[in-house]
């Protein structure tokens, strides 16, 4: 049962301590962080990185660059486009919003600017060139493992039914309280 309750809790603390991809995203010599999205468009979109687009004005609130190459789509209708939204519209056209606004149109989510105060300024009126980067912090980013399920004392013996203590689980300490 305690086996079973760590590789849960084990489990459960890999998940939290995985953090969202964030990237980096230059314009007009200002730069703003920005939150992927957790799906097959945003992961495809990351493989692209580093990627620098040359972005044509649209409607007074974004800004477009259709790609020579298709992403996968995973198509929503937001009703809502927020200020920071970073979409991409059918397979091919990757859209950076700088104005919150309503509309009827489906988009794919690749992510969001965190905070989008000065993106309108930093974009400009007419065309812009718009850097996409993974934002490094020199922590590694957290990948999930299959959990053998073993675990061991600090001398390295395999333990079947572990106590209070702190173990070893798939190579990362735990404690057991």
């Amino acid at each position: 049962m305690k086996k079973s309750l760590l590789i849960v809790l084990f489990m459960a603390i890999t998940s939290m301590a995985m953090a969202q991809t964030k990237i980096l995203v230059t314009v007009g010599g200002k730069s703003f962080t920005a939150a992927l999205a957790d799906n097959s468009t945003a992961s495809a979109f990351e493989a692209l990185l580093p990627l620098t687009l040359d972005m044509a004005e649209l409607n007074g609130n974004e800004k477009y660059n259709y790609m020579s190459r298709s992403l996968p789509t995973n198509t929503i209708h937001p009703n809502t486009i927020q200020e920071g939204d970073i979409m991409l519209y059918g397979s091919t056209c990757v859209v950076l919003f700088y104005k919150t606004f309503s509309t009827s149109y489906a988009y794919s989510c690749i992510g969001r600017i965190d905070n989008a105060s000065g993106l309108a300024s930093a974009l400009g009126r007419g065309s812009a060139t718009v850097s996409f980067s993974l934002l490094t912090t020199g922590v590694p980013a957290a990948t999930a493992k299959p959990v053998s399920g073993k675990v061991y004392n600090l001398e390295g013996q395999e333990m079947e039914h572990p106590r209070e203590g702190v173990y070893i689980v798939d190579g990362k300490k735990c404690v057991i309280r």
